[in-house]
């Protein structure tokens, strides 16, 4: 993942606001226009921040820039499977079992919330799957299209399980030399609750911040309501058609579906969520799951272990996870959708539902 064509993207979508804005009396005053809401699309995904009620002046806004540049700095140097000499790549190729490495505080952060979520979901949520992400051609490397043999996943899976990790204030340690990471799945919630507070700490109580899927509102928008998020009907074929829409406030929220990556061979579809139990992309009825959680992160993490249980066994856990819920569309031999929400989630249906 590369963060720094997401905060490229965000930058962008500030400035247009803000230099939209005519003089105002006497001074130059550049603010955000209420509601106004400007998407595009940076390293294969969707990104929207839509801000309400927050007047900045020029001087406010530059020192926006310089922070969000020194954020995304930050975690793409932090994150990225994508850059050779990451903290993330630079961890993947020590085999170093014996001493603890050290990491940035957002790394740490992300990989203790991995390592929790590897416990809350019985290890359907793992970071050390990275190995089998690229095998299956989901990572750095350019996919040849080719389905992995069974010696291959077989001999990979030795390797895979968080339990291999041991985090303390000290760093990092692998217990296995052939461990390797990927925070793919849970580090765009975190850049999306790193956005958050970041607008928060300048005062804005009333924005959506939206990142390839991982959403978080807060407070109202212009017309003094709940904001209003579309949960896309997860069709192979259907470009961001909207299935229901939720309310959303105070709270984050996130989608795991196999419609957007996937590998094709012989006719049959292979998701780019891997199962870290099998090594096989997960493979039932499901089509995606969106989360509502306390933050992003949270959603992200949950909304990836829950894709792979299926919507049966994700079901069960929601259900017994306090302050989580989850909405399942699973696919129909006709080519349908078929939902159902858990008993906290609430979602208005819209006319492409099946």
């Amino acid at each position: 993942m590369n963060f720094k064509g997401y905060i490229k993207g965000i930058l962008l979508l500030l400035l247009l606001i803000l230099v939209s804005v005519p003089m105002v009396g006497k001074y130059k005053k550049l603010r955000l226009v209420d509601d106004n809401s400007f998407r595009g699309t940076a390293i294969g995904t969707n990104f929207s921040i839509i801000v309400s009620h927050t007047p900045l002046t020029n001087t406010e806004f530059e020192i926006w820039k310089r922070e969000i540049t020194l954020l995304v700095d930050q975690l793409d140097n932090s994150m990225s499977n994508y850059i050779s000499d990451s903290e993330v790549s630079r961890l993947n190729s020590s085999p170093d079992i014996i001493n603890f490495q050290p990491i940035s505080e957002d790394l740490h952060t992300v990989v203790s919330a991995s390592l929790e979520a590897y416990q809350e979901t019985d290890g359907y949520f793992d970071i050390t799957v990275s190995p089998l992400v690229d095998l299956w051609g989901f990572g750095p490397v350019p996919p040849d299209g080719v389905v992995p043999t069974d010696k291959e996943i077989k001999e990979i899976l030795a390797h895979i399980g968080s339990n291999r990790l041991i985090l303390t204030s000290q760093g990092i340690k692998k217990l296995d030399p052939k461990i390797n990471i990927n925070v793919g799945a849970i580090a765009k919630g975190f850049l999306v609750d790193k956005v958050a507070r970041f607008l928060l700490d300048k005062g804005c109580n009333n924005f959506m911040v939206e990142i390839g899927g991982e959403i978080v509102a807060k407070g109202v928008n212009k017309n003094g309501v709940t904001w209003r998020i579309g949960v896309e009907t997860p069709d192979y074929k259907t470009e961001e058609a909207v299935y229901g829409v939720v309310e959303l406030s105070d709270r984050g929220m996130a989608t795991s579906g196999d419609y957007r990556r996937y590998l094709k061979d012989n006719g049959k579809v292979y998701s780019h969520i891997i199962d870290p139990k099998t090594g096989y992309p997960a493979q039932h009825s499901l089509a995606s799951v969106t989360v509502i959680a306390e933050n992003s992160m949270k959603a992200d993490a949950y909304a990836t272990a829950l894709f792979v249980m299926g919507m049966e066994k994700g079901m069960a856990w929601v259900e017994k996870k306090e302050g989580v819920e989850a909405y399942f569309i699973n696919r129909t031999a006709d080519g349908g959708f078929v939902s159902k929400a858990s008993s906290g989630f609430k979602i208005e249906a819209m006319n492409s539902s099946k």
